[in-house]
């Protein structure tokens, strides 16, 4: 049954008592893990990701060891572990709450969820993300551009390339900054393309019509390995453009190029230092 409305319950006969779930404002409810419940028999409260989620009763006030950390540059998105967490009483569908801000629960460490183990939540915003850190007593680790400097050039590995042929580029990225640059090379590979590539083509040099990626985009990620770039250091990789287009007939097309750059400290455990991307444009010449 859906909620009745304030037009609704002013039309009711006196005396028939209507339940309804009320929505929880902030320093109403304690800090706590809150079972979720079906909606309409719990407590109604918004989600900092938008939307909102019903909750039943307080399963744990242990958060255990606590660490947040930005999910993005702009420092609007961060996550929320908790390790040693619980117990939760055998519940699986569960939410954090904390000073006002409300986030479900996406992954656990393990399917036994009737004792302590290890979660997290992704909570949006800026200001959210300090409440929860000051609420859990824990810091807020915020992202910060590290100061590198990359060279990036992208080029065909020859003049041109016959309709049907694979069609490769080369990308290459120098070090030209003071400071030593680590990333991820792989993890999203296992599949028909590498999708820590992206591009857009154009016929015409760039003023035709753009050519539509009919590639095969699904991945089940792959194996990764930690590449360091020192000052003047050099990375160079191939791709082969015919698996994201079709270049059916002759002309000469502008791509552009990403690659995608998560940027790591020296201790590759922690999370992500920065997201970059090595972009570029290059013009590729296809031949009957």
């Amino acid at each position: 049954m859906s909620r009745p409305t304030a037009a609704l319950l002013a039309n009711c006969v006196i005396g028939v008592a209507v339940a309804m779930p009320s929505t929880i404002c902030a320093g109403e409810i304690a800090t706590g893990i809150y079972r979720i419940v079906p909606d309409g028999q719990g407590t109604l409260v918004s989600r900092s990701s938008g939307g909102k989620v019903d909750l039943g009763e307080r399963v744990s006030s242990n958060f255990g060891d606590v660490t947040i950390w930005s999910l993005s540059n702009q420092n609007d998105r961060f996550r929320v572990l908790m390790k040693r967490a619980g117990p939760l009483d055998g519940q699986k569908r569960v939410a954090i709450y904390a000073d006002g801000v409300c986030e479900v629960v996406g992954s656990y460490s393990e399917s036994n969820a009737a004792v302590q183990l290890q979660m997290t939540a992704d909570v949006v915003g800026h200001a959210n993300a300090k409440k929860v850190a000051a609420a859990l007593n824990a810091k807020l680790q915020e992202r910060k551009h590290p100061g590198h400097q990359l060279l990036v050039s992208w080029k065909p590995v020859q003049e041109s390339f016959k309709v049907g042929e694979p069609v490769m580029l080369e990308l290459e990225i120098l070090n030209v900054g003071p400071t030593t640059v680590r990333f991820m090379e792989g993890g999203q590979q296992r599949g028909a393309r590498d999708n820590q590539f992206g591009f857009t083509a154009f016929a015409g040099s760039g003023h035709g019509k753009p050519i539509p990626d009919t590639g095969d985009p699904m991945n089940l990620g792959g194996l990764g390995a930690f590449r360091e770039l020192k000052p003047d250091d050099l990375f160079r990789k191939q791709v082969d453009l015919a698996k994201w287009f079709k270049f059916k007939k002759a002309d000469t097309y502008q791509i552009t190029a990403m690659y995608e750059l998560e940027l790591q400290y020296k201790d590759f455990g922690a999370p992500a230092l920065w997201e970059e991307f090595a972009t570029g444009r290059c013009l590729v010449r296809i031949e009957k």
